[in-house]
């Protein structure tokens, strides 16, 4: 898939869990599942990071921020804490737990932001099974 194709349907994606009718008894209660299981995941949505959970009626949105690491070779390092969480965004458990909850996961993209401090901007997009 093409870079331009893929930030087209992360458009979509984005676009699509805020036109769809909100179907709150489904949503309200997972935004508050989901919001609980991925703050277990150290830095996310703590210490300055954002935490944003939206669903609609058959799609939800992770979006949030990470203090980005501080220098090159926490950057490089493959067990610092910045890339143990990107990774637990990613991969099981969480996957497996969001399943439970009767979510699929359709998405995730990751970017770096300039700033000060530097940020990671994550989206994660959960289909509902």
């Amino acid at each position: 898939v093409l870079p331009g194709a893929q930030r087209l349907a992360g458009v979509r994606r984005h676009e699509r869990v805020r036109s769809e009718a909100r179907d709150q008894t489904w949503a309200g209660p997972l935004e508050s599942a989901i919001r609980a299981r991925v703050m277990q995941i150290p830095l996310v949505g703590k210490d300055g990071n954002v935490l944003r959970v939206t669903c609609g009626s058959s799609l939800c949105e992770i979006a949030g921020t990470l203090i980005g690491p501080k220098d090159k070779a926490e950057l490089d390092d493959q067990n610092s804490q910045i890339n143990r969480t990107v990774k637990d965004l990613q991969v099981p458990p969480l996957p497996d737990d969001l399943a439970k909850l009767g979510l699929k996961m359709e998405a995730a993209t990751f970017t770096s932001g300039k700033g000060k401090p530097d940020k990671l901007a994550f989206l994660l997009y959960y289909s509902r099974k």
